[in-house]
């Protein structure tokens, strides 16, 4: 490289010109810097340009817009490398020595550096001349290569082949595409070489973004229609494809809507509509778009914003809900007054649950309310006769004067319980994977590391107890909640069941409330959720890994599979196809019932094997994603493949062929199960529950032991 041409086109930002010219001027290198300035339309400027800034090659054009205005400055450009660099943005302080030594290291054909807002100047950091700092790959581009040419350093000879046809809008498009189409590597730089002038407010008149109206619409079809047709790379097409389902969708609906002509409405829709059938879609708005039916679509978009509508409606309840709260909370507390709630109002199950039994049953005095937030089953409607729906007017008065809350998860912030209000957190499972602030990486949506954290800890300070399940989960529950109040070490309460008198009863009577065979065992299968595979804020997917077809065929006759996926995991299995073999489980109630009927259990990160093993039934580790979720997800608070008492298995062959000799290989577990017994599962004994409430409510505690004693007598 023995050259640099640096075009500026110039479009309503005049005055900010001189900025982008100086940032150019001020680079000091070696090698020749060109600076080309291309004038759209007549200007007052271009005198005064010329007068303060003689070495800048200067092109006048007549409203031709910028894609024509970077052509002209190709044309003019002598140097062997092109920079495109808007008139209201500037380059980085040594943005062209960072080009020129990246240039150097790797001779790429294009070198994109990093971009920056102006008003972050601050961040900015000077190039260090190290190799790592530089790193040259093979070409990988995605969609968002098509949106931008900023920061991008071009070989000239790549763009001697640019679509010739006037548009307005997206150059950087028209320009990138044609570039990505005859790149065979790229180079990627670590530094801001590129500063940008995001302008709420312009000073000259409003940018190019701010102008787009209805005719970019237009716009965008026509230039998806030639640039499509013109590629021959199947990847490119792909991220083409994105690039121009990703603007419809995004600023589509909003073009459209800002038409005041219907005729040029229907128009411009029918030929995005054209476009969208062309290729393939998730999406229900540009799915409903690509059917070609304008008065279909509008019908969609009616119902979407119904939708919207009622999702603002509830919002408004639950801020109308926490005024109400607050008033309620001036009322007298209810000494009486039990509250239960299980995974967010999702079930009646869990800790929660075998503490409500027990006091249902000692303690009748007592109101007991179970919390839900749909309306729950008949058969739960008999359990708890007394219920009350989340964010409902009663659950904010109930949550305001309730002496007592026993809840399995966290609660919302903003429901500070009032000081006399004795909130026991049970928790549901013991830590395998880091929790709240143990975690040093947070992939969920909707939140960040810093907020998370944050959120947790004060949410933690709430509690007045909690539960740990063994000794091991004390000082992690202290370290990863922040918690300092009481630790109740009793074990839990949910597995109170799996020591309960007469078995093989309530085991017949589950498999025949899930209509399965009397004869045959069960797998179950109870994976936890991954926390960056999700859709959307609490919502996570699950790709079921497990071959069911070759499980059915090599099992079928002898097993039934169970499949219980963590409530986080928002989609609904497909076992269509084994009906009579796998069963969707994820919504039964309570998965100590499920424990209780199942022979084995394959599991993977979940907690759900510190459960189980009270049963002392054989388990099987389905960890194919071991390393990834080990180091990058959540990581672990001890070695998993030495303590866990059972194989860890990566495929489905491998799981059926331990299965069908279950009996001889679980033996080679045995001592490793008994010290895993011992570790985690020594306090449990069917009892927990009492020791649990004997805490909560010491005088009726006692009352009960002296009614026995009296008994006794």
């Amino acid at each position: 490289m023995n050259s640099i041409s640096v075009i500026i086109p110039v479009y309503q930002t005049e005055s900010q010109a001189k900025a982008a010219i100086q940032s150019v001027l001020d680079q000091h290198v070696s090698i020749p810097v060109e600076i080309v300035v291309v004038f759209d339309g007549p200007s007052s400027y271009v005198d005064d340009i010329r007068a303060l800034y003689p070495t800048c090659t200067i092109i006048e054009q007549s409203h031709q817009g910028v894609y024509a205005a970077r052509r002209n400055g190709v044309q003019a450009a002598s140097g062997d490398y092109v920079i495109f660099l808007d008139s209201d943005d500037i380059l980085a302080p040594r943005a062209l020595y960072t080009y020129i030594k990246a240039y150097e290291k790797s001779r790429g054909e294009v070198i994109i550096g990093k971009i920056s807002p102006v008003y972050n100047k601050k961040k900015w950091l000077m190039p260090i001349d190290d190799d790592r700092y530089f790193f040259y790959s093979r070409t990988k581009f995605n969609s968002r290569h098509l949106t931008t040419i900023h920061g991008w350093m071009i070989k000239k000879e790549l763009l001697q082949t640019l679509p010739s046809f006037e548009t307005t809008w997206f150059a950087d498009t028209l320009i990138a595409h044609t570039v990505i189409s005859q790149l065979t590597n790229i180079t990627s730089v670590n530094y801001i070489v590129y500063g940008r002038n995001s302008r709420s407010t312009p000073l000259d008149g409003q940018s190019l973004f701010q102008l787009r109206d209805i005719t970019t619409l237009s716009d965008i079809s026509r230039i998806y229609g030639i640039l499509s047709a013109e590629t021959k790379d199947e990847e490119v097409q792909k991220f083409l494809n994105t690039w121009y389902k990703r603007f419809i969708s995004k600023r589509g609906r909003t073009l459209l809507e800002r038409s005041s002509s219907n005729t040029q409405q229907a128009e411009v829709f029918n030929h995005v509509a054209y476009d969208l059938k062309r290729m393939p879609s998730k999406s229900k708005y540009l799915q409903a778009w690509s059917t070609g039916s304008y008065a279909m679509f509008k019908l969609y978009i009616t119902a979407v914003k119904t939708k919207r509508s009622l999702r603002t409606a509830r919002r408004k309840k639950i801020k109308n809900g926490l005024m109400l709260y607050r008033l309620f909370q001036k009322m007298p507390i209810k000494d009486n007054l039990v509250l239960f709630e299980s995974f967010l109002g999702r079930s009646y199950s869990d800790n929660p649950k075998a503490l409500y039994l027990h006091l249902k049953e000692k303690h009748p005095e007592l109101e007991l309310v179970w919390i839900f937030a749909q309306e729950p089953s008949d058969e739960v409607k008999e359990a708890c006769p007394n219920w009350v729906l989340r964010n409902s007017f009663t659950y904010y008065q109930y949550m305001a004067r309730a002496k007592y809350w026993i809840f399995n998860t966290r609660q919302p912030l903003s429901l500070k319980k009032r000081e006399e209000t004795i909130y026991l957190q049970t928790w549901h499972g013991t830590p395998l994977k880091r929790l709240g602030l143990d975690m040093e990486d947070v992939h969920m949506a909707g939140t960040n590391a810093i907020r998370y954290k944050k959120n947790f800890y004060n949410q933690a300070q709430e509690w007045n107890y909690l539960i740990s399940p063994n000794a091991y989960s004390n000082e992690i529950f202290k370290s990863a909640f922040g918690f300092q109040n009481t630790m109740l070490e009793t074990g839990y309460p949910r597995n109170d069941l799996l020591y309960a008198d007469n078995q093989a009863g309530l085991i017949s009577e589950i498999k025949t409330r899930l209509n399965i065979p009397a004869d045959k065992k069960i797998v179950l299968y109870a994976p936890t959720w991954r926390d960056d595979e999700f859709i959307a804020r609490g919502k996570y997917r699950f790709d079921l890994q497990l071959n069911l077809n070759e499980m059915q065929a090599r099992l079928g006759d002898e097993y039934v599979v169970l499949l219980r996926m963590h409530y986080l995991i928002a989609q609904n299995m497909d076992i269509s196809g084994h009906e009579g073999f796998a069963y969707d489980v994820s919504s039964y109630g309570d998965i100590a019932e499920l424990y209780l009927i199942s022979d084995i259990l394959i599991t993977d990160y979940s907690s759900v094997f510190f459960d189980y093993a009270h049963l002392q039934r054989p388990m099987i580790f389905f960890t194919y994603d071991l390393e990834k979720y080990a180091s990058t997800l959540r990581g672990f608070y001890f070695d998993f493949e030495e303590v866990v008492p059972g194989p860890l298995l990566k495929e489905t062959d491998q799981v059926i062929d331990y299965i069908e000799q279950i009996d001889t290989k679980s033996v080679a577990y045995q001592e490793k199960y008994d010290r895993f017994l011992e570790r985690f599962c020594s306090l449990d004994d069917g009892t927990a529950s009492e020791r649990v409430l004997a805490e909560l409510f010491p005088s009726t505690a006692q009352s009960t032991v002296e009614d026995e004693s009296t008994e006794t007598e």
